[in-house]
Order: structure tokens, then C-alpha cells, then sequence
């Protein structure tokens, strides 16, 4: 439940950042990207803390969160062009709410419903435009 409020949140606000705050290469941190990169860094850190403490922690997967955490470090400490790492977090995240929706639904025992089928439609079309293409 948690990755799926991160990835609500997540996707709100870098929509908001993306779409409606007008950034050039080498602009100052805005305070809602602050916010954007705080919040994503908070919750890869709860997420590694989660796979280390159930012994779900694989190396591949260490990697990936060490990667964006040092990312997201280096950019908070560096205090501009976070509106890039921000861009690339709506590309990653705008997948995640319909992905988790499924989950949840399929859990739920509601696999064949309309509900299910709308939310995998949603999460398959998403995830190709957002990450593949």
C-alpha cells in the first residue's frame, strides 16, 4: 500500500512540475521539486529497508535503489536541474498507479471483473507510451 500512495503522490506531483512550471537546463531546485525528490528518496529507502528486513533484497534490486538514491542525493546537494530528475520520475511513475490497481483488485478476488480489465488496459497502455516508447 505503501509503493502505491508513493506512486500517487508521485505521479501528481511531478505532473504538476512537469506540465505547469516552466524550466530550462541548469535552473534552481523549485521547492516542489524539492519536494518530488525528497518524497521519491524517502520511499527507496523504506523500500530497501522493507526487502532487507523480509530477505526479498536481491543484488539487482540493491543496485537499482542505490542508483536512484545516489541520483536523487546528488542532485538535492547539487541545488539545480532537479526539473530533469523530476521528468524522469513522471515517465517512471505514470504507469504505477493502474499497475498497482490490478494488484490490489486481483487480491481482492475481483480478477474478472470490468474494474480489472480497465485497470490492466490502463497500466499496459501507460507503461508503453511512459517507459517504452
Amino acid at each position: 500500500m505503501v509503493s502505491f500512495w508513493h506512486g500517487l503522490v508521485a505521479l501528481l506531483l511531478t505532473t504538476y512540475q512537469v506540465f505547469f512550471v516552466p524550466y530550462s537546463c541548469g535552473d534552481a531546485t523549485t521547492y516542489a521539486g524539492y519536494l518530488i525528490l525528497v518524497n521519491s528518496g524517502g520511499y527507496f529507502l523504506y523500500d530497501v529497508a522493507g526487502m532487507y528486513c523480509f530477505g526479498l533484497l536481491e543484488k539487482d534490486m540493491a543496485l537499482h535503489h542505490g542508483l536512484c538514491i545516489g541520483g536523487i542525493i546528488i542532485v538535492l546537494l547539487s541545488g539545480h536541474d532537479a526539473c530533469h530528475v523530476v521528468s524522469g520520475l513522471f515517465v517512471a511513475e505514470v504507469s504505477n498507479p493502474p499497475m498497482h490497481m490490478r494488484v490490489m483488485l486481483r487480491n481482492l478476488g475481483k480478477r474478472y471483473t470490468l474494474a480489472y480489465e480497465l485497470a490492466e488496459y490502463c497500466y499496459f497502455v501507460l507503461f508503453f507510451f511512459g517507459r517504452i516508447i
